[in-house]
């Protein structure tokens, strides 16, 4: 199966986890911010266990705000 393809602006991808790499169906957005070049937030979204695993937060704000 492949990656979906991103989702258009306001849509939540929230059927991928970019942690494990595979389908999920309770992954959440979750912002990282960047430690090394330019600085800006990536969007990502990760599952319930991966966020556990990794310590991740839940990104609280709509990506662009």
């Amino acid at each position: 199966m492949q990656q979906p393809t991103d989702a258009a602006p306001g849509q939540e991808r929230a059927d991928w986890c970019d942690w494990h790499k595979g389908p999920s169906s309770t992954a959440e957005r979750v912002l990282i911010e960047r430690q090394s070049g330019a600085p800006y937030p990536l969007e990502q979204f990760a599952c319930a266990p991966c966020r556990e695993q990794r310590a991740l937060v839940r990104a609280e704000l709509p990506m662009g705000v």
